[in-house]
C-alpha cells in the first residue's frame, strides 16, 4: 500500500496536518506500521505513542534514522522523513493497522471475551467447543496465541493494534474461521481494538483491578462497557451477558437493541443451570440450552468456572453450535494452564496453581477449596508491584479470612520493594497470629499467616506445612513462567517449583526440619 493511501484511512478529524518530507518527493511503499522505533525498517510508519513511563516522541528522529516513510505524532517534531500530526496517535495507528493488513477481522468470525476474572477460561473453552462442532478457530490471549497447529507466546492479552491486525492477517490466510480474544479494558482504552468487527462479545464479570491504570470503578467499568456499545452493533452483533454479575444485569439495559444471549442460575437466562452439585470431581447438573436440557458434569471446579461455562455455551449457541455438541464440549473440556490447575503427587496433598491476582478471584477459589476438600487450607500468595495498591489488603484479608494459614510472598515486584508490597497486604490481615517462618510446624492453629518474601522459600515453606489431605493454592501467576524483578525478567515456575517440594516427598510424622 502507498503511503498516500494508507493515509486516507486515518479518521479524517483525527488529523492536524501533513508535512511532507524534505527528501524528494515520492509516494514511497509503505513496509510496515510500529509502534517501537527500533523494529522500523526502510519504507515504514512509526506511530509516537505517549506510554506510562516513556513518550514515543522522543524515539521519532531515531525511527526517521532507520528509513522510516513517515512517522506519526501528536506534537510537531523536525525530522527528515514526512511527519503527519494527529490528535491520537493511537487512533491512528489502529486505523492504519487494520487498513494494511486488509481489515481481517472482517474475513472470520471474531468474538471477544471481557471481564474482570474468567476471560481465559471461557476463551479456552469456547474454543474447545467449536473445535468439536468442526470450525477452524484460533485464540488470542492472556496464556498464548494459538491457532492452526500453531501456539505463540503471549505478550499482553490484548495486543497492540498491528500486532494484533498482523496476527488476525496470518489467522485468516491459514484457513480459521472463529477467533476468540481476550479483550482488556487497556485494550479498549488504549485503541488495540479499534478497526475490528466483532460479531459478538461475552461479559463475565467485574469486580476490582486496574485501578492503577483507570484511576477507580467507574472508568474501569467504563472501559469494559465501552467494548459493548462500541464494537458489538446491533445489526450483526450478539452480547453474551452474565446475569449472575450486578453490571451484567445493568449491561442488559445498556444494549436493549442488541441481540443478547443471557446466561445465569435465574430462569429469565437463556442459557442456565440446575439441580448443581460441586466437588472435587468438577460440576454436575442440569443444563438448560434454550429449549434443550441435557444432564452434564465438567472437570472444572468451582461456582466460579460455572459462570466461565455458561458464558462459553452462550457465545456458542449465538454462533449456532448444535446443543449436544456444545454439552459434549463443556464435558470434555479438562483444565487451562494455571487455573486451579492440580499439581500432581502420590502425598495426599491437593495442590493447585491459580492465576488469581484479583480480590474477587482469590476469595472465589478459596471458597471453591473451602467447600470442596475437607483438609485445611494453605494459601501462598502476593501482589504485583507497580500495580494497583488498594487491592493488596483486601486480598490479605480474603486469604486469611478462607485460609488456616496464609503465606504471603512476593509476586511481580517490578521496580517495588517487596518487603512494602507485603507490608501493604499485611495491613488488611486483622485478628490472625503472625508466626516466623522458622518457627513454623505441621500442626499450627487455623487463623495463622507468615512471611517468606522469597516465593520460592515460600512455595516450600507452604508445601511442607501441609499434612494428608489439606489442599494448597499457589496464587498470582498461574501459567506463568518468570517473575519480574526491578527491570529485569527471571525465569520462575510455580507449578515446576511445586513439583520440586513435592519430589522430595514428606513424611507426616516428620518435624517440618527433618
Amino acid at each position: 500500500m502507498k503511503l498516500s493511501g494508507l493515509i486516507e484511512k486515518i479518521e479524517a478529524n483525527n488529523i492536524k496536518r501533513v508535512v511532507t518530507a524534505p527528501r524528494p518527493s515520492v509516494d514511497p511503499q509503505v513496509t510496515g506500521i510500529y509502534y517501537r522505533s527500533d523494529q522500523v525498517g526502510a519504507g515504514g510508519v512509526f506511530a509516537a505513542l505517549a506510554g506510562q513511563r516513556t513518550d514515543g516522541h522522543d524515539f521519532a528522529k531515531d525511527a526517521a534514522a532507520r528509513g522510516a516513510a513517515a512517522v506519526i505524532l501528536q506534537k510537531p517534531i523536525n525530522i527528515d522523513c514526512t511527519a503527519i500530526e494527529v490528535k491520537d496517535t493511537r487512533r491512528a495507528l489502529a486505523d492504519m493497522a487494520s487498513a494494511f493488513y486488509g481489515h481481517p477481522s472482517e474475513k472470520m468470525s471474531l468474538v471477544g471475551v471481557t471481564g474482570t476474572n474468567g476471560k481465559t477460561t471461557t476463551a479456552f473453552l469456547l474454543d474447545h467447543i467449536l473445535r468439536r462442532a468442526g470450525y477452524r478457530s484460533g485464540v488470542i490471549g492472556t496464556v498464548n496465541y494459538r491457532y492452526a497447529g500453531k501456539t505463540l507466546k503471549s505478550g499482553l492479552t490484548t495486543p497492540e493494534a498491528p500486532d494484533l491486525q498482523g496476527l488476525l492477517a496470518e489467522m485468516a490466510e491459514a484457513g480459521v474461521t472463529h477467533v476468540i480474544l481476550e479483550v482488556s479494558s487497556h485494550g479498549v482504552v488504549l485503541e488495540r481494538i479499534r478497526g475490528c468487527r466483532f460479531a459478538g462479545g461475552v461479559f463475565t464479570n467485574f469486580s476490582q483491578d486496574h485501578l492503577d491504570f483507570h484511576g477507580d470503578m467507574e472508568q474501569y467499568w467504563a472501559a469494559k462497557k465501552r467494548f459493548f456499545t462500541d464494537y458489538i452493533s446491533e445489526s450483526a452483533g450478539w452480547a453474551i451477558i452474565n446475569l449472575d454479575d450486578k453490571k451484567g444485569l445493568k449491561l442488559k439495559e445498556v444494549l436493549g437493541g442488541v441481540r443478547q444471549v443471557r446466561v445465569g442460575i435465574s430462569n429469565e437466562a437463556r442459557v442456565r443451570a440446575s439441580g448443581l452439585r460441586f466437588n472435587q470431581g468438577g460440576i454436575s447438573g442440569m443444563l438448560h440450552l434454550g429449549e434443550d436440557v441435557f444432564a452434564f458434569h465438567s472437570p472444572l471446579a468451582g461456582r466460579f468456572n460455572l459462570e466461565n461455562i455458561l458464558c462459553a455455551a452462550g457465545a456458542a449457541l449465538a454462533f449456532g453450535v448444535d446443543s449436544e455438541i456444545i454439552c459434549k464440549g463443556i464435558e470434555t473440556f479438562v483444565s487451562v494452564p494455571g487455573r486451579l490447575e492440580r499439581v500432581p503427587n502420590t502425598l495426599d496433598r491437593h495442590v493447585f496453581v491459580d492465576f488469581s491476582h484479583t480480590p474477587a478471584a482469590l476469595e472465589n477459589v478459596l471458597a471453591t477449596l473451602r467447600e470442596i476438600v475437607d483438609g485445611r487450607i494453605i494459601c501462598i500468595f502476593g501482589c504485583g508491584g507497580d500495580r494497583d495498591r488498594g487491592k493488596r489488603p483486601e486480598m490479605g484479608e480474603i486469604a486469611a479470612r478462607y485460609s488456616d494459614l496464609a503465606v504471603v510472598t512476593s509476586d511481580n515486584p517490578r521496580t517495588e520493594s517487596p518487603e512494602r508490597i507485603i507490608e501493604d497486604i499485611v495491613k488488611g490481615i486483622v485478628g490472625h497470629r503472625k508466626v516466623e517462618p522458622g518457627l513454623l510446624g505441621r500442626e499450627f492453629d487455623s487463623g495463622v499467616f507468615t512471611v517468606e518474601s522469597d516465593r520460592k522459600k515460600a512455595i516450600s515453606l507452604g508445601i511442607r506445612a501441609s499434612r494428608s489431605g489439606d489442599a494448597v493454592v499457589i496464587a498470582g501467576k498461574g501459567h506463568e513462567t518468570y517473575q519480574i524483578i526491578g527491570e529485569k525478567t527471571v525465569a520462575f515456575d510455580d507449578h515446576l517449583e511445586a513439583e520440586k517440594v513435592l519430589s522430595r516427598g514428606i513424611n507426616d510424622a516428620d518435624t517440618m526440619d527433618g
